[in-house]
Formats: C-alpha cells, structure tokens, sequence
C-alpha cells in the first residue's frame, strides 16, 4: 500500500507539475478571449446601435426633404395652374371681346345694307308708282307704308 500510495503521490505530482500549469494557463488563457470577445461584441453591440440611431436620423431627415420638396412642388404645379388659369381666362376675355366688336360690325353692316335694300324698293316701288297716276288714296297708303317700314329699318 506505501508503493501504492507512492505512486499515486509521484502521478499526482506530474500531474501538478506538468500538466495542472499548462490546463490552467489554457483555461486562463481562453478566459480572457471570451472576455475580450465579449467586449468586443458588446463594443459592436453598441457601434451597432448607434449607426442604427443614426440611419433612423438621416431616414427620418430625408423623408421630411422629401415632404417638404413634395410640398414645394404641389404649391409651385398650383401656382403654375393658377397662372395659367388666369392667362387662359385673359385671352378668352380677349377673344370674347373681339367676336363681339365683330358681331357689332356684322350688325351695322346688315342694318345699312338693308337700309340699301329698303330705299331701292322704295325707290322701284315710287318710279313705278309714279309712272302711274297718283290719287290721294295711294298716297296715303305710301305714308303709311313707309312709317311700318322706317321702325324695322332702324332696328
């Protein structure tokens, strides 16, 4: 039993001597590398979030760019619309006026070519008429004659 507890003392020395330093030097050795590797996650970790914060910014600055243009080029397209409105209601006035200067002219144009017409009967009707004998009768028809003619001459 000594030989056996002497051996099993001198296997337990080797082990403690040779192999318990190393295992543990291993064992410290990968401690730390978790430990760094968690620091260093957590470190990505928190770079992570801030890039994500920031991405959040800029995506929240670039929609309110984006409204604000959208809102700018609404309000430019109905300005536009109202400009073009109004020019569009100016040369309708415009036209408007003209055909109604022309209507005017067409107008009196027919009231004196019908005031020609008129006195050219009248004028046929009298030569006739006086290349026949007047009586008093006619002449009376031919006053009243000319009166119902005179009002839609003038009209």
């Amino acid at each position: 039993m000594l030989v056996e507890a002497s051996g099993f003392l001198l296997v337990w020395w080797a082990f403690a001597k040779f192999l318990v330093g190393p295992i543990t030097k291993v064992l410290d050795d990968r401690a730390v590398r978790v430990r760094s590797d968690l620091e260093g996650a957590e470190a990505q970790r928190l770079e992570m979030e801030k890039l994500r914060a920031d991405y959040e910014h800029r995506l929240t600055s670039v929609e309110e760019e984006i409204r604000s243009r959208l809102s700018d080029a609404v309000a430019r397209g109905e300005a536009l619309i109202a400009e073009r409105e109004k020019e569009a209601g100016a040369r309708a006035d415009k036209i408007r006026a003209k055909v109604e200067t022309e209507i005017k002219e067409m107008r009196n144009q027919l009231r004196r070519e019908l005031r020609a017409d008129a006195a050219r009967m009248v004028m046929e009707v009298s030569r006739r008429f006086l290349s026949t004998k007047m009586e008093n009768e006619d002449e009376t028809l031919i006053a009243r004659l000319m009166e119902e003619v005179s009002p839609s001459v003038e009209t």
